[in-house]
């Protein structure tokens, strides 16, 4: 019921991404896991499931049973503590746990009225939970100096590296970590 009520706003947050930013990620040391729909069911504690589909990218529908991907992934994966993302794909019909040391994530704002692109902490933390669950923001950056539209960096870390990070010293920065770490 609740995922109901949630529909309008989502569809809100998606049309204003969609129409005023636009997104780029940018993993270190990724890692993925694939499993198949009827794995996941079965998993999940539906064996034999004849019917299942993916509502959503973040759910599972075995049999009428409805599954979190990112709960099934948190659950099923080798190396939860850097689990970052959770989706179907429907075409394969398997779901992917996605997993990263860190990652980087640039929203480039196009429309003038977004307001994601003047709080840039608020932005990462919006995005965060989409693209980087486990991680870490070590730093947000807000460029209102570009010529064409101003961008929005977001920097996430393990929390293994993320203490390594703060152990550097202040001349060193993310790009310099993330070179030493590939």
């Amino acid at each position: 019921m609740l995922f109901y009520r949630m529909l309008p706003l989502l569809f809100v947050f998606a049309f204003m991404v969609n129409s005023f930013a636009s997104v780029e990620v940018q993993y270190i040391r990724p890692s993925v896991e694939n499993f198949s729909f009827k794995e996941a069911c079965e998993k999940s504690g539906v064996s034999e499931a004849l019917l299942i589909n993916s509502p959503t990218l973040s759910q599972l529908d075995c049999m009428s049973k409805i599954i979190s991907l990112r709960e099934f992934c948190l659950s099923n994966m080798l190396a939860p503590e850097n689990f970052s993302r959770a989706y179907a794909e429907n075409e394969k019909k398997q779901v992917i746990c996605q997993s990263a040391e860190g990652l980087t994530l640039s929203l480039t704002c196009k429309g003038g009225n977004n307001t994601l692109c003047s709080h840039e902490k608020e932005a990462c933390a919006t995005l965060q939970g989409s693209y980087a669950k486990n991680l870490k923001l070590v730093k947000a950056t807000l460029q209102m100096d570009r010529a064409v539209h101003p961008q929005v960096s977001c920097y996430f870390l393990s929390q293994e590296l993320a203490k390594i990070e703060a152990n550097l010293p202040a001349d060193n920065d993310f790009k310099s970590l993330q070179r030493s770490k590939l």
